[in-house]
């Protein structure tokens, strides 16, 4: 039970948290939409992303070879 002194504390808490959550949507909204213009701009950029793929399966195998332990409990 929260009792009558603590409510501003809490209040503050509340007030800091909800900020923190509507700054980091409101930039979420706005990165979205930036790339998304840029995509909608630049249409030959989608032929780019089998190779962004094959880049990151290769950084993955080559400079750590242990990351595939790890994936397999993400995916467990």
């Amino acid at each position: 039970m929260i009792k009558i002194r603590n409510l501003p504390k809490y209040i503050t808490l509340l007030l800091i948290v909800s900020l923190l959550a509507g700054f980091a949507s409101a930039f979420f909204l706005f990165a979205l939409d930036t790339v998304g213009n840029i995509r909608n701009g630049n249409q030959w950029l989608i032929c780019l992303l089998p190779l962004g793929g094959f880049i990151s399966v290769f950084l993955y195998t080559h400079i750590c070879p242990d990351a595939e332990k790890g994936n397999k409990w993400v995916l467990a």
